[in-house]
């Protein structure tokens, strides 16, 4: 059952008015139910138990990003520790599926802040489901306003309406999000010593990124 507001729901009830919503759904519904969108900064152990016991398979979380000056862009108030606290609660509840947004292609974006995510990622628990989307300028937001005085936007049916939102950049750093995507999604992961080896200036500079990309795959 998808509950696409229940975000709202976790941040504005509190934990008696859950525990009610919770025991009515298992015992009227008692259908499986996805929490499709929720932040780092709404979730409570308690919260998220009661959720569990009503029949909560699968929740989502919207991160987009690790990088500070990314973050203030996106309006995402929550700390990389507060992600972690969020994602390590999840994965405790082992029946419980955890997915994860990310946002690529940020033309503000540099090689260090899109590192910054790879690193954080390399570093929480697994299994984990990870879904990569390529920036839009959807109009109305203030990521669209900043892009069009920016002349980032040329066409807008080119450049925004045709933008396919799941088809990320063929670059070596975005390889590296769909390996890490790969290996996390089946409890392996890839150890944050092997992504620094792999995301650093001199592996790169040695022409030794692609071939170790490619052993890794």
């Amino acid at each position: 059952m998808p509950a696409s507001d229940i975000d709202a729901f976790l941040k504005h009830q509190n934990v008696d008015e859950i525990k009610e919503f919770s025991k009515r759904y298992k015992e009227q519904i008692g259908l499986p139910l996805w929490v499709t969108g929720t932040t780092p900064n709404t979730l409570t152990k308690e919260k998220l138990s009661l959720l569990v016991d009503a029949g909560l398979v699968e929740i989502r979380m919207g991160i987009q990003t690790a990088a500070e000056s990314s973050k203030k862009l996106y309006k995402r108030p929550h700390t990389n520790q507060q992600v972690d606290n969020a994602v390590r609660m999840v994965h405790s509840h082992k029946e419980l599926s955890g997915r994860y947004d990310i946002i690529l292609d940020s033309p503000w974006d540099t090689d260090e802040d899109t590192i910054e995510t790879l690193m954080f990622f390399s570093k929480l628990p697994t299994p984990l489901q990870l879904t990569m989307y390529s920036m839009v300028f959807y109009p109305g937001t203030d990521v669209y306003k900043k892009a069009k005085k920016e002349g980032l936007i040329k066409d807008d049916l080119n450049d925004v309406y045709r933008k396919y939102f799941l088809g990320i950049s063929n670059t070596h750093l975005n390889k590296l999000f769909i390996l890490l995507r790969d290996y996390a999604s089946v409890g392996v992961g890839i150890s944050p010593m092997i992504m620094f080896i792999l995301t650093h200036k001199i592996t790169k500079k040695l022409y030794l990124h692609k071939f170790l990309r490619n052993v890794i795959r």
